[in-house]
């Protein structure tokens, strides 16, 4: 994924930090609506999420390799999957929360042409790791 501008990359990472406790109760939501998971996650579960969600937006925001996005789909599909997580409801937990994300964090942004590049950063960043994460998901459960 290209690298974005030095003044837009710290204003997103600022928003999306100031913002994490109404991430992890996004999280929670997203991830608890309609879904019974066999271990109800805690809020410290939440939270753990939450940071590591965080900790790879930002080395992508800054261009760096995608380790962590990587040690982050290998070991948070395969937790939640031991919980009852389907690869089905982890793909809807996950698309729900970044796309109330993105929408709440590009609002948040001045001017336009930063919430412009900042939606669609988002977007295709999300839709890479959610599809990522889905893949692991299916690998794991031997779906599709």
């Amino acid at each position: 994924m290209a690298r974005v501008q030095e003044t837009y990359q710290r204003k997103l990472a600022n928003e999306m930090r100031s913002r994490r406790e109404r991430l992890i109760d996004g999280l929670k939501v997203a991830l608890t609506e309609g879904n019974k998971l066999k271990n109800e996650l805690v809020r410290e579960d939440h939270s753990q999420l939450t940071e590591g969600l965080l900790s790879v937006v930002e080395e992508g925001l800054q261009g760096r390799s995608a380790e962590r996005r990587t040690f982050y789909v290998e070991t948070v599909v395969p937790g939640l999957m031991d919980r009852g997580a389907t690869p089905e409801v982890l793909e809807r937990a996950l698309r729900q929360w970044t796309q109330r994300t993105t929408q709440e964090v590009v609002q948040a942004l001045e001017p336009a042409a930063d919430q412009r590049q900042a939606q669609a950063w988002m977007e295709a960043f999300f839709s890479g790791l959610v599809d990522e994460m889905r893949q692991a998901a299916r690998l794991r459960g031997g779906g599709k």
